[in-house]
């Protein structure tokens, strides 16, 4: 890594010492901000600072990775607005999943899926919930 993408981390790291296979994808990160734009949900339990697809972009460029799955993070609720406009940008080398609203419709659905979204985020843990037979409803 350069010393910018440690910069972007918080750490310091050296230069890669192997080649990344092609095709080679990061499975689950997390894209924030601009604060600005996409609001926090009210009952969030950490505020993050931003994570632009400017700087996840540049780390991968950096790493050698041509593919991303963008997840959404706990945050932003069930507002998927920030992950969606990511996976739009980005195109065809992402995907996405998603915390989905139980009211959500079948066109938001849609408009998820035709962006990329390809899976759900199920996560009871952020909330302190350990019991599964609390995520089928």
């Amino acid at each position: 890594m350069t010393a910018a993408t440690g910069a972007i981390l918080g750490v310091s790291h050296g230069t890669l010492t192997f080649q990344v296979p092609a095709g080679a994808c990061d499975c689950h990160v997390h894209v924030f901000g601009p604060a600005e734009r996409y609001a926090f949900a009210p009952e969030r339990a950490y505020t993050p600072g931003d994570a632009s697809i400017e700087d996840l972009q540049r780390l991968h460029r950096t790493l050698g990775l041509d593919r991303v799955v963008i997840v959404h993070p706990s945050p932003y609720g069930t507002d998927n607005a920030c992950t969606v406009d990511a996976l739009r940008r980005i195109g065809k080398p992402a995907r996405g999943v998603a915390v989905i609203d139980p009211a959500a419709s079948k066109r938001e659905l849609e408009a998820m899926h035709k962006a990329g979204v390809r899976g759900v985020r199920v996560n009871l843990a952020t909330a302190g919930v350990a019991d599964p037979q609390v995520a089928w409803p």
